[in-house]
Parts: structure tokens; sequence; C-alpha cells
């Protein structure tokens, strides 16, 4: 440790691991303090056990790993490693896995004990994934029977006291990094400009500053759009235009947070707090992410685009003030700011719960007392659809629900896929299912008049399909591989 950069956690590290496995420990800290770096390389030192790292995002749990495993001296999968969707780098030997919350849950499934795991980390709390939430009810219970697991929540906004409350007295850890001052300013633009133009304008006030100018944008979609109208004010303003999302391949994401040059990063949100970008002393926020939010049109979840909360804001400006006085930029009012609310509500409380209830029936838990219940009415839907499915029958899984739950889909998709077995068309099924799943693989311009939506993009994930404008291949990939996983 002593060759690496100092960072404020360090003086912190060996406290946490302690009270980790006492009565667990609840750490707040704001992006770049390195909790998400040092502290699990000190939990893994004390664990008798592999040590879990739980992201919101798939992208983060992967350079998460490769920063510790390269701060380690290790090649990544060896000592360090991540698992998530899709994608593993894990051996036999690995002490450190970075994962998906989602993934967590699947794998408690076969290994309710958690035999091998000797500490969990759920990183990013304050997101609120309800996986996370389902995450820490789940090693909260597990706890009471086997208090030797260790347990750390880790976040850099939410309130502390109530989480340490709910796990019988954690530890809190409130660990302060100092930032330098940062000029913000509020530069709606013309009403009638495309969001690109206003990141336009922002980044031409911008562009005498000394280090890097990160910009949050809600998805790839809109980083492309500035990409392509930003490229002569980067070239004459000599900065290295590039991108952050998840959609990206690997080497690409991290071209973006490496190097020295002064760059224009157009990113979404895990830039906020999950991925540090180095070199950053000005922001450009667009105020706008995108949100899982139920769609009661086809009964799953959908991400949609909303105004970010309060807190959200302050990180990112935040971003701007780590290595100097820094300037951040905000593409709305001063008064939408101070409208808008202080957190957005956790995700058990806007999405659609079918998926999680099918869960704890199916490792069976259904009176889990979770951190936040979910509402009583949605929660009384989940069951009756689940019912409705043949996948709850009488308060309990039925086999066609623990087949279901094998599958990583939505329960709705997972019937689709059980009805095609059944009709001898089990694998068309998986193929229509990830279709659905994966989300539109044309863009918006290139939607055709089909009588089904499903059926074209059944056809254009044939092998033999052509590829062509307008098509999302990074989609097309996804889909095909959870068609093949299906």
């Amino acid at each position: 440790m002593s060759t690496l950069q100092a960072l404020p956690i360090d003086g912190h590290s060996s406290d946490i691991s302690s009270a980790a496995f006492d009565r667990g420990a609840v750490v707040v800290a704001p992006p770049g303090t390195g909790k998400s770096t040092r502290v699990p390389p000190a939990l893994a030192e004390r664990s008798k056990g592999r040590v879990v790292v739980l992201q919101p995002r798939r992208l983060a749990a992967r350079m998460l790993a490769a920063r510790v495993a390269s701060e380690r001296g290790s090649v990544l999968g060896r000592d360090v490693g991540y698992e998530v969707r899709h994608d593993r780098k894990v051996t036999a030997g690995t002490r450190i896995v970075y994962m998906t919350a989602g993934l967590f849950a699947r794998k408690m499934l076969a290994d309710p004990e958690l035999d091998e795991i000797g500490c969990v980390v759920i990183d990013e709390f304050h997101e609120r994934q309800i996986e996370a939430d389902l995450a820490l009810a789940l090693c909260r219970h597990l706890r009471t029977r086997r208090p030797s697991l260790g347990l750390v929540v880790m976040s850099a906004t939410l309130e502390p006291e109530p989480i340490a409350e709910y796990l019988g007295g954690a530890r809190v850890f409130d660990i302060d990094s100092r930032l330098y001052p940062i000029d913000v300013r509020y530069m709606p633009g013309n009403p009638s400009w495309k969001l690109e133009q206003r990141v336009g304008a922002a980044v031409r006030e911008l562009a005498d500053s000394e280090g890097s100018i990160l910009v949050f944008l809600p998805g790839k979609g809109e980083i492309q759009r500035c990409r392509d109208h930003l490229q002569g004010v980067a070239v004459s303003a000599g900065f290295e235009l590039v991108a952050l999302h998840g959609g990206l391949p690997a080497a690409e994401q991290d071209r973006a947070t490496r190097g020295q040059s002064r760059r224009i990063i157009l990113a979404t949100n895990v830039a906020e707090t999950s991925v540090t970008v180095p070199g950053v002393t000005a922001v450009v926020d667009s105020g706008l992410a995108r949100v899982a939010r139920h769609s009661p049109w086809t009964g799953l979840s959908r991400l949609s685009l909303e105004p970010v909360s309060q807190a959200s804001i302050e990180q990112r400006a935040g971003r701007a003030g780590r290595l100097g006085p820094g300037a951040c930029i905000r593409l709305f009012e001063k008064g939408d700011y101070q409208s808008r609310p202080v957190q957005l509500p956790p995700e058990v409380e806007r999405a659609e719960l079918s998926s999680a209830l099918l869960f704890v029936h199916g490792i069976g838990k259904p009176e889990l007392r979770w951190f936040e219940p979910p509402r009583p009415a949605a929660w009384q839907a989940a069951g009756e659809l689940l019912e409705r499915l043949g996948f709850v029958a009488g308060g309990a899984i039925t086999e066609s629900g623990r087949r279901a739950l094998a599958l990583p889909t939505h329960p709705r998709l997972a019937r689709i896929v059980e009805l095609g077995i059944e009709l001898g068309v089990g694998a068309s099924a998986c193929v229509a299912a990830a279709a659905i799943d994966a989300g539109p693989i044309r863009t918006a311009a290139a939607q055709v008049g089909s009588e089904s939506d499903v059926v074209d993009e059944v056809e254009l994930l044939d092998e033999r399909s052509p590829r062509g404008a307008g098509i999302d291949g990074r989609a097309v990939g996804e889909a095909r591989r959870l068609a093949r996983q299906l």
C-alpha cells in the first residue's frame, strides 16, 4: 500500500474491516475517497472466505476489478476478478470478486449459506436498486445464523443511521474528503436548442479549463449525438473526445479512464460515483438520467428519461473539485434544481416486483424483512401475477416457478419460454423473449411498419440476417447472448 497514492479511506480501512466482521459497517464517503478500491483488499486480509463486492453496473464491476488487480500487482482474474452477465474473469483462488447485485442474488439460490464467501460489500447503496435492497435483506437474515459473515454497506450520499439500526447497530464511518471550490453556473440555453447544441455551448464556455471536461448525459444515443456535434470544438480546443457508457467495448471504456491528455468525456451516470475519471476540472450536467420504471403497457421495467435528484446533481458537480478549483455548468434553471427531490425514491417503490417476489419464494423467505418494505399493493399485484403465470400456488413456489427462476429474465418472459417448449418451438421462444428483454434493436429512426415488433426483431436476430443502417449492434449482441443462455 505504501507505493500507492494515498487516499482518504486508507486510515480507516483497518477499522472498517474489524467492524465488518463484528456488527457490520456502514461507510459514507464521497467519490474519489477510495472506498471501492481500498476497502475490499483490507477485508480480504481478515476474511476466511472470498470477498464479494456488489456494484450497480457491469461496467463498474469490471473496471474496479481491473483497477484493484493493477494496484495489487496481480493479473485480472487471479487474485482479483469480476463476474457479470455474459462475462467473468474468476478462478478458484480469486479472493476478491466484483459482481452485480442481481448476479449475487442468483448465486444465493444455489448457495443460500454463502459457504465460500467470507464477506459481502454492497457498494453504491444510495442508488437503491431493488437487487441491492434484496441482497442487504438476505445478508442481514443470514447473519442471524452465521454471524461470522462480514458485511459492509457503502454509499456516497445516503443517511447511514437508518441502515446501521436496521443491521442491529452496525458501526458508521463517515469519511470526509476535501473538495476545492466549484464555480457553479446555470446555463439552460435557448429553449428551442437540442441537447447537443446546449452541451456544445457549455463546452465552448469551458474550453479554457486546464483539465478535462466531464459531460453527464442520459444515454448512449445522446452521447453519440453530442460526440458528432462536438468534433469540431474538440479539435480546435485541443481536446480528445471520448465516451463512457455500458454499451461500449471494454477497450473504449478503459480509454475514458486512462491517459493524461485533455479530454471531453461524454458519460452516463456511471461516472457519477461508480467510476472515477482522472484529470477532470470542469463538468457539464444535463440534469438527466434514464431510470428504471414499471411500464403498465408491457408489464416490464423500462428505462425512462427523467430529471435526476439534487443529490445526484451535487455528486456530478463534485467531480470538478477534486484536483483544484473547478467549474460546473448545469443545463437547467436554478429554480429547476430547487424543485427537485433530494433523493429519488428507491427502486422497490417504483418497479414491478414479480421477479423479486418469485426470488424470495424460491429461496424460502417470503416474509423477509426489507430495509424499506415494498408497497403492499405492489407486492400483492406481483403475487397475483405469479399465480396467473402458474409460478406460485397456495403461497408456495411451484415446479414451473422453479424452472422460471432458473432463467435470467422476467417471469412474464420465462412464461413465453415455457409455453414455447410446450408447443415445440422452444428455441424460437427463447429468441423472442431475449428480443423483448434486450429492448429495441432498431434505432427510433429506423423503425419499420411491421405488424409485430417482436416478429421483426426475431428475424433480425437470425444469424443469417444482414446487418444494416439503423440496427443497434450492441443490442443485437446482447439479445443473442441472452437467447443462447436461455
